[in-house]
């Protein structure tokens, strides 16, 4: 028999504290939590693990949502979900007073939730989780940074990542050039055109100067 997730909700209401805090939480796919990152909206995220070793917690007594985070897997071929494409990742099903990790929800794979955390290490193969055997997937680590997508997360579900800090998106626009502005020559003339043509004037004006000294040096020869 396969339960049918539930969805719970409260009407109390929520107190100033609390709905700041979802504002801060609202633009952020991670946040950081000391050691630890909080992953609360989907989208992508990039941490650094301390450790080397993808670790996730899960409050199960606080979750009341499901939640599914994908990442690339190393080996390649493990396949542990169809709802990711590198078909490797970790995901959390709920209903009511049950939960499951990493495998369907039904009535032999549930798990009652319980007050304390349980803490989720992701190897290649399977994985030891309350006296059972569950399938998991080993991370592609590139000098212990980890590239995360997340599927469905919420406030309702809060999945840490323990031993972690996000990596800031460096993605920035290019700086805009500016090119000098060049007045342009009247006439399509530049700089050196003009130079020649004040020197033309000039000869223009005064050649009755050269005309002169032409005459005398010419009545020097002749009277020598």
């Amino acid at each position: 028999m396969v339960l049918v997730t539930l969805s719970t909700s409260s009407n109390t209401p929520k107190s100033d504290v609390q709905k700041e805090e979802e504002e801060l939480l609202s633009d952020n796919t991670g946040v950081q939590n000391g050691s630890d990152v909080l992953m609360v909206n989907p989208g992508p995220l990039t941490i650094m693990l301390a450790e080397n070793e993808l670790v996730f917690e899960v409050c199960s007594s606080l979750c009341d949502s499901d939640f599914l985070v994908c990442y690339e897997s190393d080996p390649v071929g493990q396949n542990v979900t169809e709802q990711c494409d590198s078909k490797c990742g970790f995901y959390v099903l709920t209903s009511g007073d049950k939960i499951s990790f990493n495998e369907a929800l039904t009535a032999t794979s549930a798990e009652s939730k319980m007050e304390d955390c349980d803490q989720f290490t992701m190897v290649y193969g399977l994985f030891y989780f309350r006296q059972a055997r569950m399938v998991s997937c080993k991370p592609k680590i590139v000098n212990g940074f980890v590239k995360l997508n997340i599927q469905n997360a919420s406030s309702e579900c809060p999945v840490s990542i323990k031993n972690a800090t996000i990596v800031p998106d460096t993605t920035t626009p290019l700086p805009t050039t500016h090119l000098p502005h060049i007045k342009p020559e009247s006439n399509g003339s530049s700089g050196n055109d003009t130079t020649t043509s004040e020197s033309g004037g000039f000869i223009e004006n005064y050649w009755w100067i050269f005309l002169i000294i032409a005459v005398v040096l010419l009545i020097i020869v002749v009277v020598v």
